[in-house]
């Protein structure tokens, strides 16, 4: 059973479309945001065959890493029937952060306590120009 990693910015934007496997294969997106800027994913996970993966007792977690300096992200599954969570950083944490390459990653914690990292990749923080 394969199931199908989009995220999305709005319903019209379609960021990135990854392949996600049962075998619970972590799915690499590496995103960027200007310093003072929220950062926000909202993906959809469905199955192969376009049908929503239900998400019913999961909570999502994660976490932004540089050097030594872990950073929590903001993560919640937004409509469990339809596979939509969403994760990032709101802005005011984002203007404290190192300019520079961050890594992050994401976790399901199913009912069970079984835990599975979803996502995983690089964040870009940049400059603001201003």
């Amino acid at each position: 059973k394969d199931a199908w990693l989009e995220t999305r910015r709005s319903s019209s934007c379609v960021l990135k479309l990854l392949n996600l496997r049962s075998d619970m294969a972590v799915a690499a997106y590496n995103a960027k945001v200007i310093q003072g800027d929220t950062w926000v994913e909202s993906p959809v996970l469905t199955t192969g065959a376009d049908v929503p993966v239900d998400l019913t007792g999961v909570t999502v977690e994660g976490n932004a890493k540089k050097d030594s300096t872990v950073i929590p992200l903001v993560c919640s599954v937004v409509s469990a029937s339809n596979g939509a969570f969403r994760f990032g950083l709101p802005a005011g944490t984002t203007a404290t952060m190192a300019l520079g390459q961050w890594k992050y990653q994401v976790k399901f914690v199913h009912a069970d306590s079984t835990v599975e990292t979803i996502v995983m990749g690089q964040l870009v923080v940049a400059d603001d120009v201003e």
